[in-house]
């Protein structure tokens, strides 16, 4: 279901991915899918402290209904890493994926259904964020969101929680990070290793580096070296992979 005439086209189709780059999608999800039942026991640490038995023990109730908000980059995989440990926890999810890549979610939720599931536990509900995103975020009946995106949205979760029931907030957001490189650094292997997360997926990816930061010494050979890694036929990615990344509407085409 996941790979093959499945899922997986529909993934590649809806993002502009190439196959390569959506089997990151693919294989991340059967990882969660076999994971999420491993998450449901905890342990209870002795309380036991000055000579006398205590009685300590965990019970992990569901929190009830989880909203869970998914950008475009990664539509399946992101939908995934919320559904799955959230309904292995006994919750209910209502998915609202973004906009631009929703046709995967529904393809996830209607496999849901026709695997067995039952009505309501799994909604996948598509809208703008402004609209379908904030009734989410904003809805008592709601008792935690799961979100990835930008920064200044995220913010925007954490005010609609404190605005209506203070429904416990998880966010992923966005930004990214410099590469440090040393003196002693060796350039035939560190090269490779900065300009990687630079191009992969043309960038839009929440790992992409937005910078080198070199000793001053180091700087003109370390771009030099980038240069010449991310250029020529011999270049040591498949740039047709990196840089076709995901163009699901204009806007995201640099």
């Amino acid at each position: 279901v996941i790979g093959g005439d499945g899922i997986g086209p529909e993934v590649v189709a809806e993002g502009l991915k190439v196959l390569g780059a959506s089997g990151v999608d693919l294989r991340t999800t059967e990882y969660d899918l076999g994971a999420a039942r491993w998450h449901r026991t905890g342990e209870t640490l002795p309380v036991s402290f000055d000579g006398r038995e205590y009685h300590a023990y965990t019970r992990r109730d569901p929190v009830g209904v989880v909203g869970a908000i998914t950008p475009w980059n990664y539509p399946l995989m992101m939908a995934v890493w919320k559904i799955a440990p959230a309904l292995a926890a006994g919750n209910s999810v209502v998915l609202k994926p973004a906009e631009d890549t929703s046709l995967s979610a529904l393809l996830l939720g209607r496999l849901f259904l026709e695997a067995g599931g039952p009505d309501g536990v799994l909604n996948v509900v598509p809208g703008r964020g402004a609209v379908a995103g904030q009734a989410l975020a904003r809805s008592m009946h709601v008792e935690k969101i799961a979100f990835t995106g930008s920064t200044a949205i995220g913010r925007q979760m954490y005010r609609y929680a404190a605005d209506t029931n203070l429904k416990a907030v998880s966010a992923e957001l966005g930004g990214k990070s410099p590469t440090l490189l040393f003196a002693d650094a060796d350039l035939d292997k560190a090269a490779p290793g900065a300009a990687y997360p630079s191009v992969f997926l043309a960038g839009r990816c929440l790992m992409s580096k937005g910078e080198e930061v070199t000793g001053e010494q180091l700087g003109e050979i370390v771009r030099t070296e980038l240069r010449e890694k991310l250029s020529g036929e011999n270049a040591p990615y498949n740039l047709v992979f990196t840089t076709n990344g995901i163009a699901c509407t204009s806007a995201t085409i640099i």
